[in-house]
């Protein structure tokens, strides 16, 4: 009587487990790009920024009006527009930051940001198709030639002018894991972007980090 020999033999579920283990590793010292995360939603974000700018540069010569990209850095997520003003020939009121100011002197300057936002409307094809960023994103600041310092809360803008003429400025984003500095260069349709990864060390205090990493590629800008 002939006997038949089962020589194959199933796995166990402890290497299973072992398996699925490995795989977890893997998976998880892979770039992150590589699942479509951080990096590709900063560099949305940026190819969002960089459509606007000349959105807003060819709405000023159409209309011949001003324009300018309008944020809101105190909503969540941070909300972007870009709006047409009322004339070519805005006058824009001299602005200091508000921590210099008393506050008198902020009251008086937010009713002039007031009157001045009346005077611009958003242009609704822009705005229905991009509104905020992704949560992920953070727009940490942005300094211009209107406003020189750098602006981390309230409603920055740039603005754009019917001669073709634009805000030279830098615009900061950041993510968990890096910052970035978009340079708006003011007689060319194009951005420089400046990419910065954060140590391990920058990583377990962050919000530091981003602020001293802002404060040192603002200094770098401004000196040239």
């Amino acid at each position: 009587m002939s006997k038949v020999l089962n020589t194959q033999s199933g796995f166990s579920l402890i290497e299973i487990l072992a398996a699925i283990g490995i795989i977890s590793v893997i998976f998880v010292n892979l770039p992150r790009d590589q699942f479509g995360g951080f990096r590709a939603q900063l560099d949305d974000s940026i190819s969002y920024i960089d459509r606007a700018l000349r959105f807003s540069s060819n709405e000023a010569t159409l209309r011949n009006s001003m324009t300018r990209i309008h944020f809101n850095l105190d909503s969540d997520p941070i909300e972007m527009s870009v709006e047409y003003g009322s004339s070519a020939n805005i006058i824009l009121p001299s602005l200091k930051e508000e921590k210099k100011l008393n506050l008198r002197e902020v009251e008086e300057q937010g009713k002039k940001l007031t009157h001045l936002s009346k005077q611009f409307q958003p242009v609704e094809e822009f705005t229905e198709e991009f509104k905020s960023f992704p949560e992920s994103i953070l727009v940490l600041g942005i300094a211009t030639d209107y406003q020189k310092d750098i602006v981390t809360d309230g409603n920055p803008s740039l603005y754009f002018y019917p001669t073709g003429e634009k805000d030279n400025g830098v615009i900061f984003l950041s993510t968990p894991e890096e910052i970035v500095m978009v340079e708006v260069l003011p007689y060319l349709d194009e951005v420089k972007v400046q990419y910065y990864t954060f140590t391990e060390d920058e990583l377990e205090n962050l919000e530091n980090a981003q602020i001293d990493k802002m404060q040192q590629m603002y200094d770098d800008w401004i000196s040239k």
